[in-house]
């Protein structure tokens, strides 16, 4: 499956809600998080706002613009997501198919994140659990 695309992003949410695993691990994660992905294949800017209650994704909206977009440079809204990273396709690709861990994303100076970041370590293990879903998943980049 091409990664992100609506077939990866639909089996990625399927995963999240069925694999009793995850679901034990992240049973206390609740946040809104926001991926702002850039130059995607198709010359487009992504932006995915998750929605996950107690590991479960309860909404993923996707929204595209031809890149460069004016997704690079809205200011980051506390209302519509907790957290907001913003990397390109290829940063993206790397951490979830594991080339990068999560930890070495932070301190990329082309993966940035807004956001309460104290509180980041805090939720590091479920994040990490997030992604490990992320990396089952058959991915082509």
């Amino acid at each position: 499956m091409q990664f992100h695309s609506k077939e990866w992003l639909e089996a990625y949410k399927e995963k999240m809600n069925s694999d009793p695993e995850y679901l034990k691990k992240n049973s206390n994660f609740s946040i809104k998080w926001c991926n702002v992905i850039t130059d995607c294949p198709g010359g487009v800017d992504r932006k995915e706002l998750w929605i996950i209650e107690k590991g479960k994704c309860l909404s993923l909206t996707v929204e595209e613009k031809p890149a460069p977009s004016d997704f690079r440079t809205e200011l980051f809204n506390k209302k519509e997501a907790d957290y907001r990273n913003t990397a390109s396709y290829e940063i993206m690709g790397k951490l979830h198919l594991g080339e990068m861990s999560t930890m070495q994303a932070f301190r990329n100076p082309n993966y940035k994140v807004a956001g309460p970041k104290a509180k980041l370590m805090l939720i590091m293990r479920q994040l990490n659990a997030w992604n490990d879903i992320a990396k089952s998943l058959p991915t082509e980049v």
